[in-house]
C-alpha cells in the first residue's frame, strides 16, 4: 500500500514536470512568435506602411507560425508609449494542453517593437541626386552653413558629393563632425570630412501619413489659415502678416509660396506636401509631383510639442519627384525639422536659423546666404531606426 502511494505520488510528479515542461515550451514558443510579429510589423512602420499595413504584417507573420488569435495595437493604447506611433504592440492568446495530467492552460504573451532610437538626428542629411555629377552639398561666393549639436551627413557616393568655394565655409562644432560617403572638392570644411564606410539610412524615412477622412477642405488664402487640405496649395498670399492655427496643413498640387512683404507665422503645425492625387495613386510615384515651395518673404514657424508629428514642421510626400525649394533674399526661423527627401533646397542671400534637422536630396547656399541650424534634440522629431523589441 505505501509502496502504491509513493509510486502514484511520483508518478504524478513526474507528470506535472512533464506538463510544466510542455507549457514552458508553448509559451516560449508563443512568445517567439509575437516577437516576431511585432518586429514584421515595426518594419511596416519603418517603410512608410500606413496603419491597415502594420496591422496585416504582425496577423500575416503569426499565421505563418500558427497562431491565429491575435490582437495588433498601433499604436499601444496603453502602458508608457500609449499612442506613440513608432511603437506596435502584439498580444497572442494561446492554449497548452497537458499531455499526462488533465486539462489545459490557457495563456496570453505580449510584445512591444520599436522603430524609436534615442540618437540625435543629423542636423544636415543629404542624399544626393541620381547623375554621377549631382551636388549633394556646395557653398559658394561667400555663404555659410555652420551647425551645432549634431553631424552634417552627405550620403551621396558621387565624386564631387560636396563642394565648397575658396570663399566660402561648411562648419560644424565639437565634437561633431562632416561625413560623407563621397568626394569632395575644396578647403573650406571645418573640421576635414571623415570618409564613411557604410550609406547611413534617411533618418525620417517611415513617419505615418496624415489622413485626409474627415478632413476640412480649406480655401486659400486670407490672412489667417485654418488646419485642413488646401486642394491648390497655399499659395497667393495676403501682404502682411498671415498667421497659422495649430494642426496638419496638408497641401496638394502647388505647394507653399510665401512672396516678398508676406509674414508667416504659426505655432504647432505640420505641412505636408504632397501632389494633387493624394492619398491615391493615379501616377505611377517616379511622376507624382508635389508642389513646390518659393520663399521671397517672411516664415516664423514651430513644430508640433505632442503626436504623431511632434518636432517636424515640413514634411514632403517621399513619392513625389523633383521638388524645387528656393528660399531668395528671405528671412526663415524654423523649429522643427524639416523633411524634403527630393527636393533640391537653394538659398540665396538669406539668413536662415534653424534648430532641427533638414533632410534633402541636395543644399546649395549662394550668394552670401548663411544657415544656422543649432540642433535641439528635444525640439527635434525622432529619428526612424532599425525595427527592435522595445522593454
Amino acid at each position: 500500500m505505501i509502496f502504491a502511494a509513493l509510486a502514484s505520488g511520483l508518478i504524478g510528479m513526474i507528470g506535472l514536470a512533464f506538463d510544466a515542461g510542455l507549457l514552458y515550451a508553448s509559451h516560449r514558443a508563443a512568445q517567439d512568435a509575437a516577437d516576431a510579429a511585432a518586429i514584421a510589423a515595426a518594419i511596416v512602420i519603418r517603410q512608410e506602411g500606413d496603419a491597415s499595413d502594420v496591422v496585416a504584417a504582425a496577423r500575416d507573420d503569426a499565421a505563418r507560425n500558427g497562431y491565429a488569435n491575435v490582437t495588433v495595437e498601433y499604436p499601444p493604447l496603453g502602458g508608457p508609449h500609449a499612442l506613440d506611433t513608432l511603437y506596435v504592440r502584439v498580444t497572442i492568446d494561446a492554449t497548452a494542453r497537458a499531455a499526462i495530467l488533465p486539462g489545459s492552460r490557457d495563456f496570453t504573451v505580449s510584445a512591444l517593437a520599436t522603430i524609436a532610437t534615442s540618437d540625435p538626428p543629423p542636423a544636415i542629411w543629404a542624399s544626393g541626386g541620381q547623375k554621377k555629377k549631382d551636388i549633394a552639398l556646395e557653398a559658394e561666393h561667400g555663404s555659410a552653413i555652420s551647425v551645432s549639436g549634431s553631424d552634417i551627413v552627405i550620403a551621396s557616393t558621387n565624386r564631387d558629393a560636396a563642394k565648397v568655394d575658396h570663399d566660402s565655409v561648411v562648419s560644424v562644432a565639437p565634437p561633431n563632425e562632416i561625413l560623407i560617403a563621397g568626394g569632395v572638392t575644396g578647403t573650406g570644411f571645418q573640421p576635414e570630412p571623415r570618409r564613411l564606410g557604410k550609406t547611413p539610412p534617411d533618418p525620417f524615412a517611415g513617419f505615418p501619413k496624415p489622413t485626409v477622412d474627415g478632413v476640412p477642405v480649406r480655401d486659400c488664402c486670407g490672412s489667417v489659415l485654418q488646419a485642413g487640405v488646401y486642394p491648390d496649395g497655399i499659395t497667393k498670399l495676403p501682404q502682411g502678416v498671415v498667421t497659422m492655427r495649430p494642426g496638419i496643413y496638408v497641401l496638394k498640387g502647388k505647394g507653399l509660396d510665401v512672396a516678398e512683404h508676406t509674414t508667416l507665422v504659426g505655432n504647432g503645425v505640420f505641412v505636408y506636401l504632397t501632389d494633387k492625387d493624394y492619398p491615391n495613386a493615379a501616377k505611377a510615384d517616379h511622376k507624382r509631383q508635389c508642389g513646390d515651395v518659393t520663399i521671397k518673404g517672411e516664415i516664423h514657424l514651430t513644430a508640433p510639442t505632442s503626436g504623431a508629428y511632434q518636432g517636424m514642421t515640413i514634411y514632403e510626400d517621399p513619392r513625389c519627384k523633383n521638388t524645387d525649394v528656393q528660399i531668395d533674399k528671405a528671412t526663415v526661423d524654423v523649429t522643427g525639422s524639416i523633411y524634403l527627401p527630393t527636393a533640391a533646397l537653394v538659398v540665396r542671400d538669406t539668413a536662415v536659423s534653424l534648430t532641427s534637422a533638414v533632410v534633402v536630396q541636395s543644399i546649395k547656399v549662394d550668394g552670401n546666404a548663411t544657415v544656422s541650424i543649432r540642433l535641439d534634440p528635444v525640439r527635434a522629431a525622432p529619428p526612424r531606426g532599425d525595427a527592435r523589441l522595445a522593454g
